[in-house]
């Protein structure tokens, strides 16, 4: 298990100094670029590694001295996944965290969704459940077809 969950630690590095980047250099519309390719079973990994990235001895005002917190680019670098959302009729807040209890029309709106907002980490999720669902509808049909002797 500590080694599943250092594996995901280290695979939330390279986000990790995107966000960072994002955040200090790019601006609210990258952040939300680099925030919904993370699938939200691994935001809290996320969390971990940035905050490991972290100078504990510095204060959290001299941390923050160069930030001017706006309402504004708060909101936007939330909006950008809820935008894409809202184009599909998909309301965030009753997804369930596993990909697996989503129902059937969700995950092939997040299929559609896909041809064009692959870096949105619900839309990522949903694909990668209906591409895990197809395989098992074909492994079924290829069994029913050995049964069968077709």
């Amino acid at each position: 298990m500590d080694d599943v969950r250092g594996d995901l630690a280290e695979a939330m590095v390279p986000l990790a100094a995107a966000l960072i980047g994002a955040v200090h250099d790019e601006g609210a519309e990258q952040v939300a670029r680099v925030l919904s390719v993370v699938a939200p079973e691994n935001l809290p990994a996320l969390c971990v590694v940035l905050a490991a990235m972290v100078d504990p001895d510095m204060s959290p005002g001299d941390l923050l001295a160069w930030v001017t917190f706006g309402e504004d680019s708060i909101n936007r670098a939330v909006s950008y996944s809820e935008q894409i959302a809202g184009r599909y009729g998909v309301d965030l807040s009753k997804i369930p965290a596993d990909p697996r209890r989503w129902e059937t029309a969700l995950v092939r709106t997040c299929h559609a969704a896909a041809v064009h907002y692959r870096d949105v980490g619900w839309v990522l999720s949903g694909e990668r459940e209906y591409q895990r669902r197809r395989m098992a509808r074909k492994r079924g049909t290829q069994n029913a077809n050995e049964v069968s002797g077709k």
